[in-house]
């Protein structure tokens, strides 16, 4: 989500690449193969998917790398009101810290 490399620039994290642009649009055979190279080439360790995209490119990296997949939500769905998003953002916030630590 474009959220994210606003969260990243903050927290001197870096984004390495995106799987899955839009919802929908699953990266093709020599894109997924790309990706996994590159996986491999930096020894990530995590990949992080979200919950309104199709897991099924991010299971397949993490197959072949041997990367973990974590979900981070932007809060783009679901309820609308302020308890929600202070639940989402905290439960990132965990997800963030069990994921890089």
């Amino acid at each position: 989500h474009e959220a994210f490399p606003y969260f990243a620039k903050e927290f001197n994290l870096n984004i390495v690449g995106v799987i899955e642009r839009e919802p929908g649009t699953a990266p093709t055979p020599s894109e997924l193969d790309e990706i996994i190279a590159q996986v491999n080439d930096l020894q990530a360790k995590v990949l992080f998917a979200e919950p309104q995209y199709s897991s099924t490119a991010a299971k397949t990296i993490a197959n072949e790398t041997g990367a973990k997949v974590y979900t981070l939500d932007p809060v783009v769905t679901g309820e609308n009101d302020l308890d929600a998003y202070i639940k989402a953002m905290k439960q990132n916030a965990l997800t963030l810290q069990e994921a890089l630590k």
